[in-house]
């Protein structure tokens, strides 16, 4: 198997640090910060995001998790918080001893 390149270059990390701590943190590549900042300037102006441009987003990540499971993106359902999204099962039965709704 062949070496992997380094990928140092990625990272905003200090030549002199060597940080392994990933299980407590793990840093962030430049390319995630660099989206993470886009997303938030859109989200200061939330006036400037509309409808069309929302929901394509949550269709092309619906699609990509769709893969993921090896499933459609119709199979797929995206919530604003887990809460929500168990509500439905809590609501349509009693849990079962397993804690699974029924």
């Amino acid at each position: 198997m062949p070496n992997l390149p380094s990928q140092r270059e990625l990272w905003d990390i200090p030549r002199e640090i060597a940080y392994f701590n990933c299980a407590y943190m793990s840093p962030l590549s430049r390319e995630v910060v660099a989206a993470g900042t886009a997303g938030l300037a859109s989200k200061a102006r939330p006036w400037e995001i509309g409808p069309d441009r929302f929901f394509a987003a949550s269709e092309v990540l619906r699609g990509l998790y769709g893969e993921v499971l090896g499933a459609d993106a119709e199979g797929v359902a995206l919530v604003p918080s887990a809460s929500y999204g168990m509500a439905p099962f809590a609501h349509a039965g009693e849990a079962t001893r397993r804690g699974r709704a029924s």
